[in-house]
């Protein structure tokens, strides 16, 4: 008698601890390429060409997916330790070191069992002339060329800036980040930066007047004119980030409430069967998605998270939580600076309106209701 009671106990402890529903995880891609510079592009690092994945970024990128597979397989048994495609959907903006990048992360989570050929992983992507998520069209967008005049009287119309580096360099200018330089103060100064940093992350022989102090110089101009181009920290605009990222949210938070009102109520009609099997929904995207998302949840979310930088790292990675307390809904947000981290931080109370290592999902939802927007192309569009 005495040993069924214990079960019994053992029965509704085990059914009163609270349980993982769900997880969103979006990352930055693995360490690349410059995207200009070809004069100083070396392609003894760079054999995949400019913008694309090195070799150091494959393989950090596989290592991402290890780490999420030891979370999430092999410590919380939450998914299946062998792949079942029914539980993941993996969603890449299309380029081509996302796509790699969310590929990488795929075989590291499920190519576990030594097997010779690679592990197909499904990754799904859409058109960037359709993808308004996570391919906000920086060249397409009135409303934000009117945002910006509005900020920088110097500012061209938005359609003569056809290329998204003429986007860089007129945020540099308007973002009086030349001020403080000593060298980095013309435009085309400024375009070597970008090359620049990314041969010294991987390691090249760089140019002698390449100093140190001119390396502290090009990440504060470079992260200066980035967040006026996004509209961060000093240049916070709710304007600017309803654009960029208010798709994004919208998707993220109605995701969370679906995944809980079709698990709560046991449902597998049609209105859940499409998210019901999901139990790990992934973004496979660039630093200025993630950079952007971050300020969305809260500035002090951001400017902590990063610390001590200002721009998301090479395979920095966010992950957003759904789990059940008991019937309660509750949310926990994390970030992992890079691929290194041994462990994730929670930031869930850094959130804007939560305070708790778990914050209700009624609270989360509510935290950027000013951001989200279910139509930036029609917000774009409008005069």
């Amino acid at each position: 008698g005495r040993l069924l009671f214990l079960l019994f106990l053992s029965f509704i402890e085990g059914s009163t601890k609270e349980r993982l529903l769900f997880v969103q995880s979006l990352w930055r891609h693995g360490e690349r390429a410059g995207n200009k510079g070809d004069s100083l592009h070396d392609k003894t690092l760079f054999k995949y060409g400019i913008g694309e994945l090195t070799e150091a970024g494959i393989n950090n990128t596989y290592n991402v997916g290890r780490w999420l597979r030891n979370r999430y397989v092999d410590r919380q048994q939450f998914l299946s330790p062998i792949m079942d495609p029914k539980e993941l959907y993996i969603q890449s903006v299309d380029v081509s070191r996302c796509l790699m990048s969310a590929e990488s992360v795929g075989q590291g989570m499920f190519n576990a069992d030594g097997r010779y050929a690679p592990l197909p992983v499904a990754v799904h992507s859409r058109p960037k002339e359709t993808d308004w998520m996570l391919a906000f069209k920086w060249s397409n967008c009135d409303g934000l060329g009117r945002e910006f005049s509005r900020l920088c009287s110097d500012y061209p119309l938005i359609s003569t800036l056809d290329d998204y580096s003429k986007y860089e360099v007129q945020s540099f200018r308007c973002s009086n980040a030349s001020l403080n330089a000593t060298f980095f103060t013309t435009a085309e100064r400024y375009q070597l930066i970008e090359p620049l940093i990314a041969l010294d992350l991987a390691g090249a022989k760089l140019p002698e007047w390449y100093t140190q102090e001119l390396r502290k110089e090009a990440r504060e101009v470079s992260d200066q004119s980035l967040r006026f181009q996004l509209g961060l920290g000093e240049f916070h605009n709710k304007r600017i980030l309803r654009f960029s990222t208010g798709l994004l949210i919208e998707t993220l938070q109605k995701e969370l409430l679906h995944k809980w009102n079709c698990m709560k109520n046991n449902q597998f009609d049609l209105h859940c069967a499409a998210i019901h099997p999901i139990k790990f929904r992934a973004f496979s995207t660039q630093d200025f998605v993630i950079n952007s998302l971050l300020e969305t949840l809260g500035e002090e979310a951001r400017s902590i998270a990063l610390a001590p930088f200002d721009s998301p790292q090479y395979n920095a990675l966010i992950l957003i939580e759904l789990w059940d307390f008991e019937g309660t809904p509750k949310v926990k947000v994390l970030y992992r600076p890079d691929a290194f981290k041994e462990e994730a931080t929670v930031i869930t109370h850094l959130v804007r309106g939560c305070s708790k290592e778990y914050c209700s999902l009624d609270l989360f939802d509510s935290c950027c209701r000013e951001i989200r927007t279910s139509n930036p192309k029609e917000e774009c569009d409008n005069r």
